[in-house]
């Protein structure tokens, strides 16, 4: 089944937003980076919940173009002859620009994993640490007791008569 033919012009404004918000997504994925570069978690934070709202305008908008992509391209109207050049030309340098966006955001990924990593590493051997530190002082302990009490149970009587 066909879809609706949308006028190029509104193609063209979708198309135009669509780019937008993925140069405004790059420079967001850009933040990120630098975020889990850092290791600030909060800032992290930040960025990915403001990433949320532009991240589901691009995906309304790009369901709302792929719907135009079996339209035969002779059946749609333009008001410029040059608007829809334009516009074959922008939706490609956006799908290359897309696929560059989604490359960058598997390496933060991969970053951002490989630091929980390394996080979740440091806390094993730190807990390691801490363990071996109280078993040292339990029977260090232990053993100072058993100084002052005597070897064989024995208490030393320091009354006088």
């Amino acid at each position: 089944m066909e879809s609706e033919i949308v006028h190029g012009d509104q193609l063209a404004l979708w198309v135009q937003r669509r780019s937008e918000l993925i140069d405004e997504l790059y420079e967001w994925t850009r933040q990120q980076s630098d975020a889990i570069d850092g290791g600030r978690m909060s800032e992290l934070m930040n960025v990915l919940a403001k990433k949320q709202p532009p991240l589901r305008e691009l995906s309304d908008l790009s369901n709302k173009v792929a719907t135009q992509a079996d339209v035969d391209p002779e059946r749609r109207s333009w008001s410029d002859p040059t608007l829809r050049q334009r516009t074959i030309r922008l939706h490609k340098q956006s799908e290359e620009r897309l696929l560059e966006l989604i490359q960058f955001e598997k390496e933060c990924e991969q970053r951002l994993a490989a630091s929980r990593d390394d996080v979740q590493r440091q806390m094993t051997t730190q807990h390691s640490k801490q363990t071996a530190v109280n078993r040292y002082a339990s029977v260090s302990a232990g053993y100072q007791t058993q100084q002052f009490s005597g070897s064989s149970g024995d208490s030393l009587d320091l009354s006088s008569d």
